[in-house]
């Protein structure tokens, strides 16, 4: 059906979050024989498929999408909005550095933000993407380095498939040679790698 994003903890197997349209999150922590909603506190509206995912770092902390991001460190019980993103849309997709805590990126389709300092203040990286003329559709950020992140991008722009900043988002360089012009809805890092993504 109308599924959306879903995960399984990585610190307990019968611990899951699994999500409807439009931001409605659900828990369980019996392997799947019962559900909870864990939406309290989440303000604002969501996309119809709105993006939650675990930390890396601290298995009971989660991180959502709506018009702005939100926070739980108990598994949903409750949350917090994570500063203010200044934008209107909705959050579409939501990216945590493996190797900082305190670095988390987050999209919406036509424009990319980043926090440096677990979400107090957050600022556009958008200039030298493709917005104006694609939609983005996914990030991901190496593993090692929290600065060095690829963004992909949806729609029929020819030559505006996937980019990558090596700086954090203060320069972009296009990588998209040798892509045909289709949708690239997603994309993933090959972690420890020399940079290789498929």
């Amino acid at each position: 059906g109308d599924g959306a994003d879903c995960f399984v903890d990585w610190s307990n197997n019968n611990t899951m979050v699994e999500s409807y349209v439009n931001g409605d999150f659900n828990l369980s922590t019996n392997g799947g024989n019962s559900w909870s909603s864990i939406v309290s506190g989440i303000t604002g509206t969501a996309a119809w498929v709105a993006p939650i995912i675990q930390s890396l770092h601290v298995a009971n902390t989660y991180y959502c999408g709506y018009q702005q991001v939100f926070k739980t460190t108990n598994k949903g019980t409750t949350w917090t909005q994570m500063g203010s993103i200044p934008s209107s849309g909705q959050i579409l997709y939501l990216a945590a550095a493996p190797s900082n805590s305190l670095v988390l990126y987050a999209a919406t389709s036509g424009a990319l933000y980043k926090t440096t300092n677990g979400g107090t203040s957050w600022s556009t990286i958008s200039a030298g993407l493709p917005t104006s003329a694609a939609s983005i559709s996914r990030m991901r950020v190496d593993n090692t380095d929290a600065n060095n992140v690829f963004v992909s991008f949806s729609g029929y722009s020819a030559g505006n498939k996937v980019f990558v900043t090596t700086d954090g988002g203060s320069t972009w360089t296009n990588i998209s040679a040798g892509l045909p012009n289709l949708p690239a809805n997603c994309i993933i890092y090959s972690n420890n790698t020399n940079d290789a993504i498929y």
